[in-house]
């Protein structure tokens, strides 16, 4: 097992740093006459699996969190035409938007 964690994550760090997939960074690695170790792919490997599950947790976050958001404003739209309406015309349609009527003005 590699120790030395400068060439355990040697493979990584040259993928990171030059945005290049493994295929790639092996080939030009090897051109120089570096060996890689089977520890320095699985190391790679694993961590860039690490980060791309990561950056899936962020985008599926942010997405849910839009959704909320978006979700939450056409409630409050919603409210708001309830609100009216009953100011308006005193009509109330649903039971839903009574406890709209109630929470807002009772």
């Amino acid at each position: 097992m590699c120790r030395d964690t400068t060439k355990e994550d040697l493979l990584f760090r040259f993928m990171k740093t030059y945005s290049v997939k493994e295929a790639m960074a092996l080939k030009t690695l090897n051109e120089y006459h570096i060996k890689i170790t089977r520890q320095q792919i699985d190391f790679a490997r694993n961590r860039m699996k690490e980060i791309r599950a990561n950056n899936k947790r962020k985008r599926v976050h942010r997405k849910e969190r839009k959704q909320r958001l978006l979700e939450e404003k056409e409630y409050q739209a919603y409210k708001e035409d309830v609100c009216l309406r009953f100011m308006e015309t005193g009509q109330v349609y649903t039971l839903e938007e009574y406890a709209i009527i109630k929470e807002e003005f009772f």
